[in-house]
Formats: structure tokens, sequence, C-alpha cells
């Protein structure tokens, strides 16, 4: 295996060779690609031999800028709606730009003398904007447009999102604290829109067998520990809760009981964006 990627290696130095020595000294620059292949090697390195500081410079570098912001903006895009999907599209990119910057950045640029400050380039970028005509300048303008409004529409979605878990999260202790309160009454339930029946009941975590009547029980401590919402997609989502109880039966100390409890309960979005409970599963 290791003879193979040497051999592979070589290749890509071949492929790379007509590009390989310094514009400053004319001495061999392959180290300084070699060590590109693991790293950002369009960014500022040193000539391993005069120890002037290179970059390669090229339009393809502006492409990939642009396919790195691309990723970005699906990154978060994902990570909003479709979170599960955001490792595979990570693992893509990576994969994707070890093979982009070997095979394609490396060839369609040219090592070039690095001299200037990053403020330089800055103000250097300032004059080559002023000097566009007209037609330049509005082009530029509408890159500038589109970029904003792509990071305005992302945060508007990220608000969204955080608006949902929020609601959710409400919705759900007050439907989980209001069965206990009633004991699993659905006639005395405000969510009968949003809740089915048999759920309701379930929900009720200070359930004992043969017991109708809370009044009946002698609770010592109810409460929760732990409620975390989560967006599956955009119609869907789930919120996993937590609690912990201690209680007994009115004067049969065999009944006490004293328990960390576990559920999940599952939302689904209607066509007219009412969210309602579709499952509910945990500690019975």
């Amino acid at each position: 295996m290791k003879k193979e990627m040497d051999m592979l290696e070589d290749k890509i130095i071949d492929l790379l060779s007509k590009k390989t020595k310094c514009p400053v000294c004319g001495e061999e620059c392959i180290s300084w690609y070699k060590k590109g292949f693991y790293t950002n090697f369009w960014k500022e390195k040193e000539c391993p031999n005069c120890k002037a500081t290179l970059k390669l410079k090229g339009k393809i570098i502006w492409v990939n800028r642009l396919i790195d912001l691309l990723f970005l903006i699906w990154y978060i895009f994902l990570f909003i709606n479709i979170p599960q999907l955001c490792s595979l599209l990570l693992l893509f990119y990576i994969c994707f730009k070890l093979f982009w910057k070997v095979l394609v950045v490396g060839p369609f640029s040219t090592i070039v003398p690095y001299n200037s400050t990053p403020l330089d380039d800055l103000l250097n970028s300032f004059r080559k904007l002023k000097a566009l005509d007209k037609k330049g300048k509005i082009k530029v303008a509408a890159v500038i447009t589109a970029f904003v409004l792509v990071f305005v529409g992302i945060g508007v979605c990220i608000n969204h999102r955080k608006n949902i878990e929020n609601t959710l999260t409400d919705l759900t202790y007050d439907i989980v604290q209001e069965s206990c309160d009633n004991y699993g009454d659905y006639s005395k339930s405000k969510y009968q829109d949003i809740v089915s029946e048999q759920i309701y009941k379930n929900m009720n975590y200070l359930y004992v067998e043969n017991c109708t009547d809370k009044n009946n029980l002698e609770i010592f401590e109810s409460k929760f520990t732990s409620i975390e919402p989560q967006i599956l997609s955009l119609k869907s989502a789930e919120v996993n809760y937590s609690c912990y109880v201690r209680y007994q039966l009115n004067n049969e100390k065999d009944s006490y009981i004293a328990k960390d409890l576990s559920y999940t309960v599952q939302w689904k979005s209607d066509d007219n964006n009412v969210w309602r409970v579709s499952d509910f599963d945990g500690d019975l």
C-alpha cells in the first residue's frame, strides 16, 4: 500500500514538474509543493532554498474560494434543515478538495513572489475596483448584493428554526404538565386539536395502576430534568425530555416510587404549518 502511495505521489509531482521552480532563486520547489498536498497550498509559503515568500496566483484560486463559500452555504442550509446529512457533506467536501487542489489548483496556477502585506492587497483591490468601468462596477455590486442576500436568508432560516424549537419545547412541556395535572383526563385538555387521547394519557408519567384519581397520590417530588428539541426536517421534529418523580399511594408505603423517566415526542407539521403530536415513546 505504501509503495502504491509513493508511486501516486511521484506521478502527481511529475504532473506539476513544469511549475516547481522558485521565481526568485530558480531552484526547484518540489518540497514546497509536497507540503501543499496536506495543507492549503494556495496560501503563502517559503521557498525551502532562498526563503522567499511565495504564493500561487491564477483565476482558479478565486474559483477555489467560491467553492469554499458555496460549501459553507450548503453546510449551514443542511444544518438548519437536515442535520443528519452534514457529516456526509463534510466527508464529500474533504475528498473533493483533496483531488481538486492537487489536480486542478496546482496545474492551473503559477508560483509568484509575495512581497506585500494583507493591507497592501486590500488597498490594491480597492484601487482595481475604483478603476473598473460602469459595467464592471455593476457586476461587483450584483455579486456583493447576492452574498448579502444569501447571508440574510441564512440568518432568517436560523431564526425560524430557533422559533420552532422554542415553540415545540414550550408545547411539549405544557401538554405533559397538563396531562399530569389532569391525571390523563383528556376531556379537560385544551390541546385536543394537536394531540390524540391515547398519547395524552401516556404523557401522564404519574400514572399508577389501579389509581384513578391524582388526589390518591402523595407526591414528594416531580420535575423535568432536561428537555431537548431536534428539527429533523422542514415538516418533522422531536422533543426528548427526562423527568424525575418520587411519590406513593396515600397510606401505602409499599407503593413508594422513585425513578428517572425518559420520553420522546414526535411532531409533524401539516399543510397549514400547524405542528401536531404524531407519536410518543418512552417509559410507560
